[in-house]
């Protein structure tokens, strides 16, 4: 196992509040009886596309936006512009905090709230305090981007963007290595995007990607089945996702997608049939 048990499970754990909490924030944004939004969000209101089949105009957007954002980020990184990179993962932070927060708060409170919360955690330094609110703001935060995506999607786009992604994050991870020079410069420049914890002078991580993939599939499943489904593809993400940890060697990086795509194609197989 990569890391102690007490660190495993706290990680786990960060998953799963975030995938839950992520439900809770689109629930309040959905109209279960019309299967559309109830109410905009605090940055504006809710793009719908009713689609049967494939979205393929998503899948592009979606697909070229993860790689042209990877590769500023990577173009912002080794040329040490980190406070441009502060700026811009800071405004994505407010944005998608302002909506995940939204679903609970009167419009102005959650955008004051999110910008302070983002405006904190990007000028934080000090180590001691900077995990309890790094990890507090990233469980809260994917509510907000699954909310901003999930209207547009089916369960067949959603498994066609799990695919994608599994294979590009073996890629990235494996072959080229870019994902791990990524990771490595936003940890320096305490700018991670995902969980992080901090232990025996050695840091534990996953990915914000691996957070917000698997519950744009359970927002998708509970638009579209209901709650127990949804639940069901959560609870066997984490499966896969604690097979990972608990198979996974110190030392090595390990891309985490194609261990959550295949626990959430089985778990959205068997919420289907129930």
């Amino acid at each position: 196992m990569k890391h102690p048990t007490y660190v495993t499970i706290i990680l786990i754990a960060l998953f799963i509040g975030a995938q839950v909490f992520g439900l809770l924030v689109f629930s309040k944004y959905m109209n279960f009886t019309t299967k559309a939004p109830s109410k905009d969000t605090p940055i504006g209101s809710i793009q719908v596309k009713d689609t049967k089949g494939l979205n393929w105009e998503f899948l592009i957007i979606i697909c070229a936006a993860v790689i042209i954002g990877t590769g500023v980020c990577l173009y912002l990184i080794r040329n040490n512009k980190m406070n441009l990179l502060k700026i811009w993962i800071g405004i994505a932070l407010s944005a998608n905090l302002g909506i995940a927060l939204g679903a609970f708060l009167p419009a102005i409170a959650a955008i004051i709230l999110a910008i302070g919360l983002a405006v904190t955690r990007m000028k934080t330094s000090q180590w001691k305090y900077y995990p309890w609110l790094h990890n507090a703001t990233e469980l809260a935060l994917y509510g907000g981007f699954a909310t901003i995506f999930a209207f547009v999607l089916n369960v067949w786009t959603i498994i066609a963007l799990l695919v994608v992604v599994s294979i590009y994050d073996m890629i990235a991870v494996w072959k080229s290595g870019h994902m791990i020079t990524m990771a490595k410069g936003l940890i320096k420049g305490n700018i991670f995007a995902g969980f992080m914890l901090l232990y025996k002078d050695k840091k534990a991580i996953l990915g914000g990607g691996d957070i917000a993939f698997p519950l744009l599939a359970a927002v998708v499943m509970l638009k579209t089945f209901g709650w127990l489904p949804a639940l069901i593809t959560i609870a066997f993400a984490t499966l896969a996702l604690t097979y990972l940890f608990l198979t996974s060697k110190e030392g090595k990086f390990y891309p985490a997608m194609p261990y959550l795509s295949a626990g959430v194609f089985i778990g959205m197989l068997l919420g289907w049939l129930l």
